[in-house]
């Protein structure tokens, strides 16, 4: 088969586009997605990387958070933890200028090894005071956390609040059964 120099240069034409076209399809497109895909995974390592570093940053914090609370020491008794928080409670609110009207515990049955005793707080003051004393208890030594929040407004045209609010308070129970449960 005698082909003409123009025919010649078509067919070579033709092929190129079709080989081309045929390597973009087998060769080069599937290399790109899977380089997009490899681009994909590495941000997401990253991403992984980054949440898992600032997760043992914020570990050590902790951890030596927990030092300190445990070198407070875990009340041993219901009314060892109820002594130590209700001092807290008024230390905390005397810092805040808060008035405390009352605290009460109040304790719940468990067959857990770490027992809550929960202290109903009523006070009045000011939004500062309330957020300080708030703040305090957020931020304390020993092991407690805020068990419901209230609070309502005593005269609408001065910053006078009050304040009910949960505390909840930790302890280890003993083996040996307490007078209080």
């Amino acid at each position: 088969m005698n082909l003409s120099k123009r025919e010649k240069t078509i067919l070579i034409a033709t092929l190129s586009v079709v080989g081309l076209l045929l390597a973009d399809r087998v060769v080069i497109s599937p290399a790109l997605a899977y380089r997009d895909a490899l681009a994909t995974q590495v941000d997401t390592l990253n991403n992984d990387l980054a949440r898992d570093m600032r997760l043992l940053r914020q570990g050590k914090q902790q951890q030596k958070r927990w030092k300190q609370m445990m070198a407070i020491g875990m009340p041993n008794s219901a009314s060892e933890a109820e002594s130590q928080t209700l001092e807290a409670i008024n230390k905390w609110a005397g810092n805040a200028k808060l008035g405390l009207v009352s605290v009460k515990p109040e304790y719940r049955r468990s067959d857990e090894t770490l027992v809550p005793v929960v202290f109903r707080v009523s006070a009045n003051g000011s939004m500062n005071a309330i957020a300080k004393f708030i703040y305090e208890v957020e931020t304390a030594d020993i092991p407690v956390c805020v068990d419901g929040l209230q609070i309502n407004t005593r005269d609408k045209n001065k910053d006078d609040l009050s304040l009910q609010m949960g505390i909840s308070a930790l302890y280890r129970k003993n083996a040996k059964s307490e007078g209080k449960p």
